[in-house]
């Protein structure tokens, strides 16, 4: 399936940020870089987003999640592997 519009800036928006970054951008940091109206439409597409596996979040709902795009679980997966001698 392809992204919506809003979809597409706000992957590109999570990618660009972690690569400057090297964190997961907030929910807010999206809403204002993506130029969203509010976190509720963040989340419906950050959920789209992660259903067709673009993106991944981390983490509990009862603690801060990572929004993590794929590029960068593949490359935190790698680090944790030749850190650990074994994958988490």
């Amino acid at each position: 399936m392809v992204n919506t519009p809003t979809q597409q800036l706000i992957h590109d928006f999570v990618s660009s940020y972690w690569a400057k970054n090297y964190r997961s951008p907030t929910f807010r940091e999206i809403q204002k870089g993506a130029y969203i109206s509010s976190t509720s439409i963040v989340a419906y597409h950050l959920d789209a987003l992660e259903s067709r596996g673009q993106i991944d979040r981390i983490g509990d709902h009862g603690s801060p999640r990572r929004i993590v795009p794929g590029w960068a679980k593949a490359a935190i997966d790698t680090a944790a592997v030749n850190l650990l001698g074994k994958k988490l």
